[in-house]
C-alpha cells in the first residue's frame, strides 16, 4: 500500500511512505478549495480537491428575491 514500495525488499525497513491528500508521496499537504472566492475556502488547502462552493444567489430567507436552490450567497440580497 505504500506509495514508494520496493518489490525487491526482503524486510520493512521503516522507510514506508503514504500518499497526501494532494497525492504526493510522503508529503502532508492539506487538499481543499483553493479559490479565494468560493464560500469554501481553505486558506490553508495547498492542492484543489474540486469542492468549491461559488456563490449563486441570495441565501437570506427574508429578502425577496431569496433562491432556496443556492449554496452560497452571492451578495445580491
Amino acid at each position: 500500500m505504500a506509495c514508494n514500495y520496493d518489490a525487491t525488499a526482503l524486510c520493512d525497513d521503516g522507510t514506508c511512505l503514504e500518499l497526501d491528500s494532494c497525492g504526493n508521496c510522503g508529503g502532508s499537504a492539506d487538499a481543499g478549495c483553493t479559490n479565494a472566492t468560493a464560500c469554501n475556502f481553505a486558506p490553508l488547502a495547498l492542492c484543489d480537491d474540486d469542492s468549491c462552493i461559488l456563490p449563486d444567489g441570495c441565501t437570506d430567507e427574508t429578502a425577496c428575491n431569496y433562491d432556496a436552490a443556492a449554496l452560497c450567497d452571492n451578495g445580491t440580497c
